[in-house]
């Protein structure tokens, strides 16, 4: 949520009123929903198992005042976590949908490729979330799954390997088991002030493995 802190002297309501006509804090919070595909369409082996395949991401709040003197400001990670018998797949890969725009790929005219996922809210706050890898530090590029049409054995290329990412490399071991993080940004419009506000999001994946 993008809010305002009310009690810090220079921070009051009558501070932001007089300075940026900021509202109030609401009592809700923005958040973005990670959910994967049904089985019958991430998993074609059935060998592997995703760990908490449904979350539901609450941000942190963060300040108007932030977002305007920063072009992003973190919200939260979160992460991922493909469990396999050793030894059982050679290569996994991960792609993630905008499940509420499909055919966003996650770029910003004017700003370019940003992890951008569409959010009704958008326009009222003048805010949108952007996700990355936390490995690579880049953003996701969004796009549609594969179309199942048999067992899964080689990675795309060319023009197909955009938004096809390896999700074997490079992984983080928490509790001895290997996931892949990821964050979750705000990032405010090009030439836009921030409005306080609620803002959401829901993005689907698919995982593919060999």
């Amino acid at each position: 949520m993008l809010c305002v802190d009310k009690t810090t002297p220079g921070n009051t309501v009558t501070d932001y009123q007089d300075k940026d006509n900021r509202e109030y804090k609401y009592n809700s919070f923005s958040m973005i929903k990670i959910t994967s595909a049904d089985s019958a369409t991430f998993s074609f082996a059935r060998t592997c198992t995703l760990e908490n395949n449904n979350q539901t991401i609450k941000l942190k709040d963060v300040t108007v005042k932030e977002l305007n003197e920063n072009d992003e400001v973190l919200g939260k990670t979160f992460d991922i976590g493909l469990n396999c018998p050793r030894g059982s797949v050679k290569n996994a890969y991960i792609l993630f949908t905008d499940a509420l725009s499909p055919s966003n790929t996650g770029t910003l005219p004017r700003v370019g490729a940003i992890g951008r996922l569409y959010s009704d809210e958008t326009m009222a706050t003048k805010t949108v979330l952007s996700v990355k890898d936390s490995v690579t530090g880049q953003y996701l590029t969004y796009r549609q799954p594969l179309i199942a049409n048999g067992d899964f054995f080689n990675k795309p290329t060319g023009n197909q390997a955009a938004g096809f990412y390896s999700f074997n490399q490079e992984t983080l071991t928490i509790n001895r088991k290997p996931k892949h993080r990821y964050e979750v940004y705000y990032r405010k419009l090009p030439n836009s002030t921030p409005k306080a506000g609620t803002i959401s999001a829901k993005m689907t994946y698919n995982i593919y493995y060999d």
